[in-house]
């Protein structure tokens, strides 16, 4: 785990191995195709598990986010531009995976579990993440996973909704239960207001 702010300089060790493991072939003289394969392997084993957890930032991305041709640590030249290596091969490109992509499909996998699960961590987590009224933190300055979650969830809530079941657990005052709009959002009250209502 990652103490506090999540920076470049704590992903420098990961691209490195990344760069080693491409750079171990470099005198085998892969083709094209074997380039592809190499990357492929490389980038959907190497950085999946600190994928799952934190938000890479952009930098980092865009460095892993290269076909390289000969030793990545020295100047190199770009085989193909990345755009087009990662669209389908039926499309012309590559089928190379967008790591970008990745990372927000991870975060959202553990954001899920966060918000779903009753183990340890999801509960910790959403104390971390949630105030006790259920509303969102919108600060995480000593967290260095709970930024990548939020910006998960900020991809994810729109595309979730509940099924209400026998309503013990769904949340009808923030939760989209019967239509497009939470009831908090389309009367646009807080939790706050409501403490001085009286029946």
């Amino acid at each position: 785990m990652i103490q506090g702010r999540v920076k470049r300089i704590h992903f420098t060790g990961l691209l490195d191995k990344i760069k080693s493991r491409i750079t171990a072939w470099r005198g085998r003289h892969l083709s094209l195709q074997g380039r592809c394969v190499l990357i492929k392997s490389v980038l959907s084993s190497i950085p999946v598990y600190n994928m799952s957890i934190y938000k890479w930032p952009s930098s980092i991305i865009i460095d892993c986010e290269i076909l390289w041709t000969g030793d990545p640590f020295k100047a190199k030249k770009t085989t193909v531009a990345w755009d087009k290596s990662c669209k389908p091969s039926s499309e012309g490109g590559l089928g190379l995976q967008r790591m970008k992509e990745l990372n927000l499909a991870l975060l959202m996998k553990l954001a899920w579990q966060v918000l779903t699960t009753y183990d340890e961590f999801s509960v910790f987590i959403r104390h971390k993440f949630f105030t006790y009224d259920g509303e969102q933190i919108q600060y995480h300055t000593c967290s260095s996973i709970c930024n990548g979650i939020k910006w998960a969830l900020s991809k994810m809530v729109p595309y979730v909704k509940w099924i209400i079941g026998d309503g013990r657990k769904a949340d009808l005052w923030r939760s989209c239960c019967a239509c497009t709009h939470a009831i908090k959002n389309a009367l646009h009250l807080r939790i706050e207001d409501l403490k001085h209502c009286r029946a």
